[in-house]
């Protein structure tokens, strides 16, 4: 009887060690991911900035519209 590499009778045995391991980014990985969620962090609120400031941009009361009587009051 010829033995195979892998258990074939489904007991429990792992056909390959590393398929458990997990593998930890390391200290430089985790660095440069930090790195570019800053930097798109940063980009996200550049973005807004400048797309709430096209919409503040218009006067949000104007008094050359308001009737005479209605500033005199």
């Amino acid at each position: 009887m010829t033995e195979s590499k892998y258990n074939g009778s489904g007991n429990g045995h792992d056909k390959d060690k590393r398929d458990n391991i997990v593998r930890m980014p390391t200290l430089a990985e985790r660095d440069r991911m930090r790195k570019e969620k800053e930097k798109q962090e940063k980009a996200w609120r550049a973005q807004y900035k400048k797309e709430s400031k096209k919409q503040n941009s218009v006067p949000f009361f104007n008094m050359g519209k308001v009737p005479l009587f209605t500033r005199i009051m």
